[in-house]
């Protein structure tokens, strides 16, 4: 009985100094709700009937800005396409440019956008100088320093940076949206919502819940707090 009472009673302490961690590791989770929650009260309350939303006519009487969207690239020859075409079929803005940052080792990715690049000029490859993979970050200062040589070559410069992946689905009014809010507001995060999956697909479903609570609550939280807002990028 003492060796079963012993091991009931190390359970309970175990137990207890868990719920303890548990309870102060979610502090700064509950913080994060009450600020989400009360201005979300607060608009309903004060400030529902001032806000307006954005109409096509604003978005289409802002002259376009030159913008640059930045994809980078490894190992995404399946995808990498069908994501360059349904950009520049759907998106309904004109004066951007799209760079794409593609490894020496990937022959296949690279190959893919130079079959967009030969029908659409306005998409260009930059290949990283070492092999790949990478981490993100080092494909996209690669991509920056080949867009800074464009610009050189070109006279050009860029306005507005776009950040997206190769396997995003970008909305028609994306850049409209964007071009609207620069240079007013410096940095834009548009909400990233993944297309729902079946029930099995469990690391979607993962990604599912993790941008749903950023983008809808944590990034608004985390605004209103005066904090460092992160970007999507990952």
């Amino acid at each position: 009985m003492d060796i079963a009472f012993n091991i009931w009673l190390s359970f309970r302490i175990l137990f207890i100094i868990l719920v303890v961690v548990y309870v102060i590791s979610g502090l700064d989770d509950l913080l994060v709700d009450l600020v989400y929650y009360s201005r979300q009260i607060y608009r309903f309350l004060f400030l529902r009937k001032r806000m307006r939303p954005v109409t096509r006519e604003q978005l289409d009487a802002v002259p376009e800005k030159l913008m640059v969207v930045i994809v980078p690239a490894w190992d995404e020859s399946n995808v990498i396409a069908r994501m360059l075409l349904n950009t520049i079929n759907t998106v309904l803005y004109k004066n951007y440019m799209v760079f794409v940052g593609t490894y020496p080792n990937d022959e296949k990715t690279k190959f893919e956008v130079e079959k967009i690049r030969e029908i659409h000029p306005n998409v260009e490859v930059v290949v990283t100088p070492a092999d790949g993979p990478t981490n993100k970050a080092d494909c996209l200062n690669w991509v920056y320093q080949g867009i800074k040589v464009y610009e050189t070559d070109h006279s050009v410069k860029f306005e507005v940076y776009i950040f997206h992946d190769a396997e995003d689905i970008i909305h028609p009014l994306s850049l409209k949206y964007v071009n609207f809010l620069t240079p007013r507001i410096p940095f834009v995060q548009l909400p990233v919502y993944p297309l729902e999956q079946g029930w099995w697909n469990f690391t979607v479903g993962m990604y599912m819940d993790e941008f749903a609570e950023n983008h809808t609550k944590d990034l608004r939280a985390r605004e209103i707090l005066a904090e460092t807002i992160p970007s999507a990028r990952r």
